[in-house]
């Protein structure tokens, strides 16, 4: 009988740090529930371009996000500690993962292509009620210079679709009220996409 306590008991001590463990995990990175009405399009364009915000992250250090401070685009290396790779804190990475159809768009910029588009139209903004205001630039691009006309542009022919990613550093106090959108500030027609961040550990 004594020895079938002892078991028991060495089998709850062993289970105690798994448990906490995964806990750890679990709060290090958040996830938010996308709203099912995530699609908008790109008002800079002519056209139909098509976004569709199909996931969305908040990282506390870019390793943990699989992006080096190189892959940023003009970073504020003041929001990082020392190493450049975790956020100070009060700080993250809000990185979306965004696909995007050509229906029949057009982009006519400079001399570029008509086929090439920017990534940082998809915007980043808080928002109660009628305020809103964008959160920050975009920092990073999955696919930054594809293009060499911009560190943001990319190349999508028409009935053709792609994926990608973008970052912007957001406070984590502003988490609940951010939203992407098609727009940077109010607007009766912008559409707001609800990205159900309630807090972070």
């Amino acid at each position: 009988m004594m020895k079938k306590i002892v078991s028991i008991f060495i089998v709850l001590v062993l289970c105690v740090p798994l448990v906490g463990c995964s806990n750890t995990e679990s709060n290090k990175n958040s996830y938010a529930v996308i709203d099912t009405e995530s699609e908008f399009y790109d008002n800079d364009v002519e056209g139909r371009l098509q976004y569709k915000i199909i996931g969305a992250k908040v990282y506390h250090s870019l390793d943990e996000a699989g992006i080096s401070i190189n892959d940023c685009t003009e970073p504020d290396t003041n929001l990082f500690e020392d190493d450049n790779d975790r956020l100070k804190d009060g700080w993250c990475m809000l990185v979306l993962d965004v696909a995007v159809k050509n229906i029949d768009a057009e982009y006519h910029y400079k001399n570029w292509d008509e086929s090439i588009f920017r990534a940082d139209s998809i915007y980043l903004v808080t928002k109660d009620g009628n305020d809103v205001e964008p959160v920050s630039d975009l920092c990073y691009f999955s696919m930054h210079d594809k293009c060499e006309e911009h560190h943001f542009a990319y190349r999508l022919l028409k009935e053709e679709s792609c994926e990608f990613q973008v970052g912007h550093i957001v406070a984590e106090t502003d988490l609940p009220i951010t939203y992407a959108s098609n727009c940077s500030s109010y607007g009766k027609d912008a559409v707001y996409v609800s990205l159900d961040f309630e807090e972070v550990d």
